[in-house]
């Protein structure tokens, strides 16, 4: 398959493409469907070896390849607009990191708005980190990742997990993190006809159901990009050209190195939104993925 196909693909099925109508609260049920029928076409491709867990009432799913390391852990916060997504959805993804950084990894199946607003997804990713921590695994055998709302849930919930006294993980990864809610970027529309997949009216609709009736997108534990992410352990911020989500990534990377954080950026030519789940499709997919891998297991002992 090449770029045409799979951009066809995405287009054609996700939820927030804007060949469909827009995004309302009935056009969200059949878009969950949709982004599951994604998922599922972008499957575990392989063996993989699949463990349900409940992580303190939040579920959970380990995921594990012949190769895995069981000792080092790929903690994954899923995307989907923060109204969508779910660990099975999430697996193709997940799989295709495990696989690049020999690790097992942690699918987590948070709650999503508009039925459970900000806080709910914040706090069952916690949660979940704070299980993990519990079974005995080390913090710098854990590295927090996550792709689009997950980007910028991971680093929220990090934060979070600082406030509450959590130790940090070895890293923290995100893919075309979605880091910012208030959706003033100037990306939103100067890349909106290079995207097949997100558009500036479905994000905001989006983001005023994980906003509900008292958060506010300028809130810093809504939107990263805003917060003091001072403490916070090396990050890699991942983002392709061809998404408008592009400044979300280039302000979170900023705000990180101005917070003192080791962070790099980086900027993958010609890629769509969250580009490193198609890495059988696109040579620079694999490459990326690759250089995500190298990173995870560099900051692993």
């Amino acid at each position: 398959m090449g770029r045409e196909f799979v951009a066809a693909a995405i287009a054609e099925m996700h939820g927030a493409s804007r060949l469909r109508e827009p995004m309302s609260p009935q056009r969200l049920i059949t878009a969950r469907d949709e982004f599951e029928q994604l998922g599922e076409f972008f499957g575990v491709r392989g063996a993989a070896t699949l463990a349900a867990v409940d992580a303190d009432g939040v579920q959970c799913e380990w995921l594990s390849l012949p190769d895995s390391n069981l000792d080092h852990v790929l903690f994954y916060v899923h995307g989907g607009a923060y109204t969508m997504g779910s660990i099975a959805s999430s697996r193709g993804m997940l799989a295709a990191l495990v696989g690049a950084a020999k690790v097992r990894g942690l699918g987590i199946e948070y709650r999503l708005a508009p039925e459970h607003p900000f806080p709910a997804g914040r706090d069952d990713v916690v949660t979940a980190y704070a299980w993990v921590l519990a079974q005995g695994i080390r913090p710098e055998q854990i590295v927090v990742a996550g792709d689009s709302a997950g980007g910028g849930l991971a680093v929220s919930a990090m934060l979070e997990a600082k406030r509450r006294d959590l130790p940090m993980p070895a890293a923290i990864v995100t893919t075309s993190a979605w880091a910012d809610l208030r959706c003033e970027a100037g990306s939103y529309v100067e890349r909106d006809h290079l995207d097949p997949a997100l558009n500036l009216a479905d994000l905001q609709f989006s983001a005023a159901c994980y906003l509900g009736d008292t958060a506010r997108a300028d809130d810093p534990d809504v939107s990263p990009v805003l917060a003091d992410l001072s403490g916070l352990p090396p990050m890699l911020v991942m983002v392709g050209t061809a998404e408008i989500l592009f400044d979300d990534s280039l302000a979170l990377h900023s705000r990180a190195v101005a917070s003192g954080v080791d962070a790099q950026v980086l900027v993958s030519n010609g890629m769509i939104h969250c580009w490193t789940g198609f890495a059988d499709e696109w040579d620079q997919a694999r490459a990326d993925l690759a250089f995500f891998g190298a990173f995870v297991t560099s900051h692993l002992p």
